[in-house]
């Protein structure tokens, strides 16, 4: 369990032990596919990073989360004051990937990134247990922005962008993702599977379907997220069972929700369909509302809802969609604490 540094240019002889001998990306790069141990964190200084033929690929570095921990690496806006100054929207590090990967093994910590680059496959992947948050991907390559190669994935507070693929591939089950936006894709989460979540959630500009709802998908909730501008904002299988669909806003979309076969145990509740047609083989449940949300300015990226209807009219009392509309915003784009 050590802390190690990263900058730009590096520092000293660049073993990254502290600050005055800071990693440089290659230096990183190093570290991550050969020496970093369970309960290791790496702190990044914001600037532009450029790989640069440096791709991560640390299948043999684990973290130990019933041990030492999970392998974080965090980015910052001060090196010498790392825990208090982690960075946010533009402060993030900027990794101009270009055509590597920046790819973790198991029981992963990462957060306050921005990644870019065009790549045929997945631009970022993680293994088992990966913790994601405040990160941007955006991949112009033929490949995912994300791909979550197994189970038990969080992703909180992310962006992510594909623009001939997912947002975000899904390999395994158990994945969590809040307060995420997906946008400019041509599909927005891709095979999701069992016992995952999705809530508050914005699926947006996805020419293809926001949420591909996967094979056999057993227990999965989607909560609160907005769909708008999607060719369809759900899809799924009829052998999937037991899943929730509640105050979701699905709007100007080409399809709403599509299943294979009806599947009477999936349940639905407070779902407002507006501006879309109406569902196929799918029972919209109790409750079913269609109010134009009368976004602030969808095309902006504000998507608060103005119709009066819609507010503090959800499943308890909870208002409807992915954004607050109230106080101060929280999150990328004012996207509800969950």
């Amino acid at each position: 369990m050590a802390d190690f540094f990263t900058s730009v240019a590096g520092a000293g002889d660049k073993t990254g032990t502290e600050v005055a001998k800071a990693f440089s990306y290659p230096e990183f790069k190093d570290w991550a596919n050969n020496d970093a141990n369970a309960g290791d964190n790496c702190y990044m200084e914001n600037g532009t990073y450029t790989s640069g033929g440096n791709s991560i690929n640390s299948t043999t570095r684990n973290g130990d989360p019933a041990g030492n921990g999970y392998i974080s690496v965090i980015g910052v806006t001060d090196l010498s004051n790392p825990t208090t100054t982690e960075a946010a929207e533009d402060d993030r590090p900027l990794i101009n990937i270009g055509g590597d990967i920046f790819w973790t093994n198991d029981y992963w910590n990462k957060r306050n990134f921005i990644i870019s680059g065009s790549r045929a496959t997945a631009l970022f992947r993680s293994d088992v247990s990966c913790h994601l948050s405040n990160i941007k991907v955006t991949n112009a390559g033929a490949g995912p922005a994300i791909e979550l190669a197994a189970t038990t994935s969080l992703l909180y507070n992310i962006e992510a962008a594909a623009a001939n693929n997912a947002a975000v591939l899904t390999q395994g089950n158990r994945v969590r993702m809040i307060d995420c936006i997906f946008r400019n894709s041509v599909t927005g989460v891709s095979n999701a599977r069992d016992d995952s979540a999705f809530i508050g959630c914005l699926f947006r500009d996805i020419s293809g379907v926001g949420l591909v709802h996967g094979n056999g998908n057993d227990r999965t909730d989607v909560v609160g997220n907005t769909f708008y501008n999607c060719g369809t904002a759900i899809t799924g299988v009829g052998n999937g069972i037991d899943s929730n669909f509640l105050r979701n806003i699905i709007d100007n979309c080409t399809a709403s929700a599509t299943w294979t076969a009806k599947q009477l145990t999936d349940y639905w509740n407070s779902n407002n369909f507006s501006n879309t047609p109406a569902p196929t083989n799918v029972d919209r449940g109790p409750n079913t509302l269609a109010f134009n949300p009368q976004f602030v300015d969808a095309g902006g990226g504000n998507f608060r809802v103005q119709n009066a209807s819609l507010l503090n009219l959800g499943l308890n009392g909870v208002a409807i969609g992915a954004v607050q509309t109230t106080g101060a915003p929280v999150g990328l784009l004012g996207l509800k604490a969950t």
